[in-house]
C-alpha cells in the first residue's frame, strides 16, 4: 500500500506525470511473484529444508529488480523539477521516502545471502533493516499524505512550513542515526559471537556481546526520542492547521498551501 501511496501522492503534490506506467506495471507483477517466494529467508540457518533456504535466498536478491523498479520510478518522476525539493517539504518527505525504499530493498537481499546473514541472523542488524523501513519509507509517506490532504479536507492551508521542515530534518537525522547505529551494533555482535581462539573455544562471553554496544544503545534511545520529538511537531501542526490557519477559498489543484 505504501508504494501505491506514493504512486497516487507524489504527482498529486508535484503535478508530475509517474515517469513511467510500464515500468510500474513490471514492478507490481514482479513484486507479486517474486515475495512470495522470499518469504523462507528469515528462516536461514534454521531446521527447514536446505531448498527452502535457498528458494528464499535466490529469490529474495531477484527481489532488488521489481522494487528498484519502483523506486527508481518515483524518483524519476521528479525529473526536471527537483527544484520543488527547495520548495515543498511534502516532496521533501515523499523523495525521501522513495530513497530508504531503495535502502531496505537493498539491505534486505544483502542479509538474505547465506554468508551475510550467518553473521547477521539474530543480531541487531536484522531490526536495524527494518526501523530504516519503517521509520524512513512508511512513516514519512504516510505523514506526507496526512499532510497533503490536510487542506483539502478542512479548507485550510498547513499551519507552518518552517515547522514542517524542522521536523523533517529533525527525524531524517533521527533515522539515520537509529538504523546504523543498530547495524554497527548488529555486526559487531555476529562478530564477537563467532570469534574463536586457536583452540575453537569462543574469545568472549555472552555479557562481553552485550556491554560493548552499550554505546550503540545510547545513540539508538537518543535517535528514538528524537524521532518521537518529531512525531509531537507533526500532531501539534496538523493541529494548528485543522484548528487556527487561513481558510482556503478554493482546494488546491496540485502543490499543498502553507504558511
Amino acid at each position: 500500500p505504501i508504494v501505491a501511496m506514493i504512486y497516487y501522492f507524489l504527482p498529486k503534490e508535484s503535478g508530475q506525470a509517474i515517469y513511467s506506467y510500464k515500468l510500474s506495471l513490471l514492478s507490481f507483477w514482479g513484486l507479486m511473484f517474486l515475495y512470495l517466494w522470499a518469504g523462507s529467508h528469515h528462516l536461514l540457518w534454521s531446521t527447514v529444508p536446505d531448498w527452502m533456504q535457498t528458494m528464499g535466498s535466490v529469490f529474495s536478491v531477484v527481489l532488488i529488480l521489481p522494487s528498484w523498479g519502483s523506486a527508481i520510478n518515483m524518483l524519476l518522476t521528479m525529473k526536471g523539477e527537483w527544484n520543488q525539493l527547495t520548495e515543498n517539504p511534502l516532496i521533501k518527505f515523499m523523495v525521501l521516502a522513495s530513497t530508504f525504499y531503495m535502502l531496505s530493498t537493498l539491505e534486505g537481499p544483502i542479509q538474505a545471502i547465506k554468508s551475510v546473514n550467518a553473521i547477521a541472523h539474530f543480531t541487531d542488524w536484522i531490526p536495524g533493516h527494518v526501523h530504516d523501513g519503517v521509520l524512513g519509507w512508511v512513516v514519512f509517506m504516510i505523514m506526507a499524505a496526512l499532510f497533503h490532504m490536510a487542506p483539502r479536507m478542512f479548507k485550510r492551508e498547513i499551519y507552518s512550513k518552517s515547522l514542517l521542515e524542522a521536523q523533517f530534518w529533525l527525524q531524517t537525522t533521527a533515522v539515520v542515526l537509529y538504523f546504523t547505529s543498530m547495524w554497527i551494533a548488529g555486526i559487531t555482535q555476529g562478530m564477537m559471537w563467532r570469534a574463536v581462539d586457536e583452540y575453537g573455544n569462543l574469545m568472549y562471553s555472552f555479557i562481553d556481546t552485550v556491554t560493548v554496544l552499550h554505546p550503540y544503545y545510547t545513540i539508538r534511545a537518543l535517535s528514538g526520542v528524537m524521532y518521537l520529538t518529531g512525531f509531537i511537531m507533526f500532531a501539534f501542526n496538523m493541529y494548528k492547521t485543522m484548528t487556527s490557519s487561513r481558510e482556503l477559498t478554493e482546494e488546491p489543484q496540485f502543490k499543498s498551501p502553507m504558511a
